[in-house]
């Protein structure tokens, strides 16, 4: 078997025995602390002790193609979300990827899903977000038709639709 050594008998083998025994081996596991998943409907072994880091697409992108998106991890090794390759995301239209739901300091002990965050591009109504600005438009003689205020991602491009003059 790859990646373990024989550890020990389980339990110790003795001199005497005074009732029917059974010994087990027990094994070390000598492989990688993170091991990808690259098809979750074939995976491979998973070591014993190993937990499951999953990421998903969350509500506004796919995953690029050939996206590694589930891991085993060895939680005795004192891995972090930072020491696991982060799958590639392409948000939808109008969207924006802003990063994961657990943050990089994230120390992987138990199974763990990370889920990809958005920002929509164009909104019509305050986020009260300090990455977004806000694009208005006036006019000092007539009226406007259609929206006058938008909230635009900063250092996005974005396309707004301009209201009509009256």
């Amino acid at each position: 078997i790859t990646d373990y050594t024989f550890k020990a008998w389980d339990p110790a083998v003795q001199t005497t025995y005074t009732e029917d025994t059974t010994h087990n081996a027990t094994f070390n596991y000598t492989g990688e602390d993170i091991i990808p998943v690259p098809d979750p409907t074939n995976p491979p072994e998973k070591p014993e002790g190993f937990v499951d880091v999953v990421f998903e697409k969350g509500a506004h992108g796919e995953f690029a193609d050939g996206a590694v998106t589930k891991y085993f991890v060895n939680p005795k090794a004192g891995k972090t979300l930072a020491d696991v390759a982060k799958p590639g995301i392409n948000a939808a239209e109008g969207w924006k990827f802003t990063g994961w739901d657990k943050a990089d300091t994230e120390e992987i002990k138990a199974d763990l899903t990370v889920t990809a965050q958005y920002k929509e591009k164009v909104v019509t109504e305050d986020p009260k977000d300090e990455d977004y600005v806000k694009v208005s438009f006036a006019t000092g003689k007539g009226t406007l038709e259609g929206t006058s205020e938008y909230w635009v991602l900063k250092n996005e491009e974005v396309t707004v639709n301009a209201p009509t003059v009256n």
